[in-house]
C-alpha cells in the first residue's frame, strides 16, 4: 500500500514539475511529439500510396440486388390504352366533320 502511494506521489511530482520553466525539457518533449507525428503521417501516406497502387482504394462496390418490378404491367397497359383512346378521339375530331348541325342555317 505504501509503495503504491509513493508511486502516485512521484507521478504527480513529475507532472507538476513539468510545468516549471525548463526549456530543455519542453524542447525535448516537443521534439518527441513532432517526430512521432511526422512518423505516423509518413506511414499513413505510404499506406495510402500502396492502396492506390493496387487499386484497392476509392473503389465503388456494386452490389446487384434482385430487380424489383417497379412498374405494374396491368396499370401500364391501362394507362397506355387510355392515352391511345384520347389520341384517337383527337384525330377523329380533326378529320371528321362536326356531328352537330349549325343552328344558324
Amino acid at each position: 500500500m505504501n509503495n503504491i502511494q509513493l508511486k502516485i506521489k512521484s507521478f504527480f511530482k513529475k507532472f507538476v514539475n513539468f510545468f516549471n520553466v525548463d526549456s530543455r525539457k519542453h524542447w525535448a518533449f516537443l521534439l518527441y511529439v513532432f517526430f512521432t507525428l511526422a512518423t505516423v503521417l509518413i506511414l499513413f501516406s505510404l499506406y495510402l500510396l500502396y492502396q492506390i497502387k493496387n487499386d484497392k482504394i476509392f473503389q465503388v462496390k456494386i452490389e446487384q440486388e434482385a430487380k424489383k418490378d417497379i412498374l405494374q404491367d396491368d396499370l401500364l397497359k391501362k394507362t397506355t390504352n387510355e392515352s391511345n383512346r384520347k389520341n384517337n378521339n383527337i384525330l377523329d375530331l380533326e378529320n371528321k366533320p362536326f356531328p352537330y348541325k349549325d343552328p344558324s342555317i
